[in-house]
Parts: structure tokens; C-alpha cells; sequence
């Protein structure tokens, strides 16, 4: 059934393949129904937590992810990890990525021209596996992280160690400097863990030199786009969007919209922060990171541990620091697989008699964010402005409340100036002022909001059609 579960998760990534999760569902019902799982309080006090805070900005995508990290963590609790079950549903990915190799159209045509080297040339600079997942970067990162995993089966199965190579083929063939970093990492602390320093070395030299053929076949795309000062802006956004609410949180999934406040010149967009740590505290704020602690107090560590559960659950945490991670329910849920088979289940502690005086503080926090935090000006505003102005974190950002925000605002356009006063370089006021002085033919002072709001946010969308529009008329 384990196994089942892991090809299901490998072989139809859930972020792909949506109706996979109707199986990890009925995997999950048919181990609490054998009893085989005994959750703690632990882990019904980080619900608490993670469901509080889809209330504060409750959407569809906020129940999603919330379902994700509930059913990711549950595993947890599972005692189901074996590197064995692994085997099957890593041959089976590896396999599907040398079949797309094969299936690749201009491999046909370097065949028929019987040229070898503009073959090898043309694989390793224009192709890029990344067999049943979503991206590249992805595959080589489970791939990555697995390799210990199918190294110590090896010693069991010699055709592990096939697998073992393929795999490591693969991850360079999918071009990912994350991926390779994820794979040395791994091979790396386990071969140090296992007390074979030569072969770690042995290991760091090879994965260095895939890297540096990775960064010279990926040079001109590196130069225009560098991967790591694009991520850096992203976790700039994301510490700067944290600092303004540090509690609540901005909201599951609302990082690409909140962000946006922060944008200058040239600054790329993102739905991820491409640091999955960094994005779970700053959409989830504080209050979920308490529940995660509750949920780890369940557990210790377990006293004989597999060789390679801590090199592969430390290749999981480096893939989560630098790309998206756990937002993706593969990576997810195969953390949480790897975490069952690094942790136990500690003594059952009575600790669920703290839900209600929790959910009495949780309550009271965002109201307590709001005073102390936001900024003191409200307290002059009248009671209509102070109302519009509790939903500020999704008034301001181009999300799916700017139009009921503009809708709101259009008759009393002074609540959009007192914004202005309040937040000048947010770009959304001047976009909606422009959007209202266009309306009432104010063309003088809808071009001077327009080019305000064009100067602070210059990659958003162009509102000088519409106010040409209405010059016209």
C-alpha cells in the first residue's frame, strides 16, 4: 500500500495530476481505519493554529494550502517509512525521463545525420527531462534528494545501483543548478555520516564539475536572468511583505499580490518566493509557526535511524530553501514521508485542554497586530474610513479586491487620497485615482496620478488606453 502511495505521488505529482489526491486521500483513511496511525495533541493543536489563520483572509486557495500542510504533516505520525519503498516508484520516474529522451523529436534527426557529437552537443544544451513533474527543477530535486536512498539499497540490490546512475544522469540532464546542489548535498553528508570522507570528496568533485558544465551550457540565459539575484529580490519582497503584517500573515497564496507594493524597476514577479520557509511565515505570519512547534513536541528522535534518512531529509530542507518546495504537494507530502522514518511518537502528553484559552488569544491578535503595528493615523479617520481601512492588506494590492475597492470607493474619492497620505509609494491609490479622474473627465489629473503610478509600479498593467479612451469621447 506504501508503495502504491509513493508511485501515485511520484508517478502522478498531485500539482499536476489533481484526482492523484483522491487516492492519497482513501491512503490515509484506510491507515486510520487499521489504526496504524495515532495522532497526538500535538497535532490537533497545530490545526488550531493552521485553521485560524485562513479566517483572517479566508479564499479557495487559503482552504487548499491549508489542506496540503494538514494532510503533509499527518504523515508524520505514520509509521511507514522503509528507503525500499522508494526503489520502485524512482525506477519508474527515471525510466519515464529516459523514454522522454528517446522521444525527443531532434534526436531522430542527429541519428539519421550519423553526427555523435552535435547528438551529445544538442542534449545537453537544448534538452531538459523532467519525466511526470511540472518542472525540471522538480524532478532533479526528488531525484537529488533520493540518491542515498538508492546508494545504501545498492548494497542490498546491485540494480539499485543502475538506478543510482541513471539518476544521477538524469539530474544533469535536467539542466537545475538547485537540483545538483540538492544531489551533492545529499551524497555529500551521506557519505560523511557513513565515515567514507574520500567518497564524499570523490562525490563534491563531481557534482561541482555538473554544475559548472550546468552554468556554461546555461550562460547567455544566466547572464540576462540570474537565477540567484532574481531569488534574492523574491525574499527581499517576502521580508519586507512579513514586516508589514508579522502575526496574521498576508494571506495564503496572496505573496504575488501583496508583493507588488514593493516592486521598482526592472523587479521580476513571482508567485513563489522560491524559499518555501520563508514564504510559509510570511503568508501564514506567526500563528501557524506556533502550531508547527506544538506539532513537533509530539516526537523525538528516533534512537537507530537508517543511514540515509538525514542526508535525504537534508537534500528536502536545502530544495525548500532556494525553490518552491513544500508548495508543491509532492515535495510535500515526500517530506512528510521522510520525516515519519526520522521521528517517533513521544509519550501521550494532555495538553488539548489549551485549545480554548488559544483560540480566546487567537482572536484577539489581529486586533492586537492592528493597534500596535498599523499605523496610528486611522485613529483620526472616521468611523467609514476605519471600517474600509481593516481590510488594508487586500485593499492595497492588484488582487481580486481591487475592483470592490474601487467599486467602494467611487463616490468618495477621499478615502484614496487619504491612502496616498498614508502609504505614498503604493502604487494601487494612484492607479484607482486615475481610474476615477478618467471617469469624471479630470484628464489633467488622471495623467498626473497615471504617471505617479507608472513610475512606482512600471511593469503593471497600462491604464493610458483608458484615459486616452475618455479624452476621446
Amino acid at each position: 500500500m506504501v508503495v502504491l502511495f509513493l508511485f501515485f505521488l511520484l508517478f502522478f505529482p498531485p500539482e499536476v495530476n489533481p484526482l492523484s489526491l483522491v487516492f492519497i486521500l482513501v491512503f490515509l483513511l484506510f491507515f486510520f481505519v487499521k489504526k496504524e496511525v495515532n495522532a497526538g495533541d500535538g497535532y490537533i493543536l497545530f490545526l488550531i493554529f493552521l485553521f485560524s489563520s485562513i479566517f483572517f483572509y479566508p479564499s479557495m486557495l487559503s482552504l487548499y494550502y491549508i489542506f496540503l500542510f494538514a494532510v503533509s504533516a499527518s504523515l508524520i505520525y505514520f509509521p511507514i517509512y522503509k528507503g525500499k519503498n522508494l526503489i520502485i516508484p524512482l525506477w519508474a520516474i527515471s525510466l519515464y525521463g529516459v523514454y522522454q529522451l528517446i522521444n525527443w523529436p531532434e534526436l531522430t534527426n542527429y541519428i539519421s545525420n550519423y553526427n555523435i557529437r552535435s547528438l551529445a552537443e544538442g542534449v545537453i544544451t537544448q534538452f531538459r527531462v523532467f519525466s511526470r513533474f511540472s518542472l525540471p527543477t522538480t524532478f532533479g530535486a526528488v531525484l537529488g534528494m533520493s540518491l542515498p536512498i538508492v546508494f545504501e539499497d545498492s548494497k542490498k540490490r546491485k540494480s539499485s545501483l543502475t538506478l543510482f546512475f541513471i539518476m544521477i544522469s538524469l539530474v544533469f540532464l535536467t539542466r537545475s543548478m538547485g537540483a545538483i546542489l540538492v544531489g551533492a548535498i545529499s551524497l555529500g553528508v551521506y557519505f560523511f555520516k557513513t565515515g567514507k570522507k574520500k567518497e564524499a570528496i570523490s562525490v563534491l568533485i563531481v557534482f561541482v564539475a555538473l554544475l559548472s558544465g550546468v552554468i556554461f551550457l546555461r550562460g547567455p540565459q544566466l547572464k540576462k536572468h540570474p537565477s540567484w539575484t532574481l531569488r534574492a529580490k523574491h525574499w527581499e519582497k517576502a521580508a519586507l511583505s512579513f514586516e508589514k503584517r508579522p502575526i496574521t500573515g498576508i494571506g495564503w497564496g496572496r505573496f504575488p499580490y501583496f508583493a507588488k507594493r514593493f516592486l521598482r524597476k526592472g523587479d521580476p514577479e513571482s508567485l513563489y518566493v522560491h524559499n518555501s520557509f520563508l514564504q510559509f511565515i510570511t503568508e501564514g505570519g506567526i500563528i501557524p509557526l506556533i502550531g508547527i512547534f506544538l506539532l513537533l513536541s509530539d516526537f523525538r528522535v528516533k534512537r537507530k535511524l537508517s543511514p540515509e534518512i538525514l542526508p535525504s531529509l537534508a537534500g528536502w530542507m536545502i530544495y525548500n530553501l532556494i525553490d518552491i518546495g513544500f508548495y508543491f504537494p509532492s515535495i510535500a507530502l515526500l517530506g512528510g514521508y521522510f520525516l515519519s522514518g526520522l521521528v517517533e511518537k513521544r509519550e501521550k502528553r494532555k495538553r488539548i485542554k489549551l485549545a480554548i484559552p488559544l483560540i480566546i488569544l487567537l482572536s484577539g491578535l489581529p486586533f492586537l497586530e492592528r493597534k500596535f503595528l498599523e499605523d496610528l493615523k486611522w485613529a483620526n479617520f472616521t468611523g467609514e474610513t476605519i471600517t474600509i481601512s481593516k481590510f488594508k492588506s487586500r485593499f492595497f494590492s492588484f488582487d481580486d479586491e481591487a475592483q470592490l475597492a474601487l467599486y467602494r470607493m467611487d463616490k468618495n474619492p477621499e478615502h484614496l487620497k487619504r491612502s496616498v497620505e498614508i502609504y505614498p509609494d503604493n502604487p494601487l491609490p494612484y492607479y484607482l485615482l486615475s481610474i476615477h479622474y478618467a471617469g469624471r473627465k479630470s484628464l489633467v489629473e488622471a495623467q498626473l496620478m497615471a504617471g505617479i503610478y507608472a513610475r512606482l509600479y512600471p511593469s503593471g498593467p497600462s491604464i493610458e488606453d483608458f484615459i486616452v479612451r475618455k479624452k476621446g469621447r
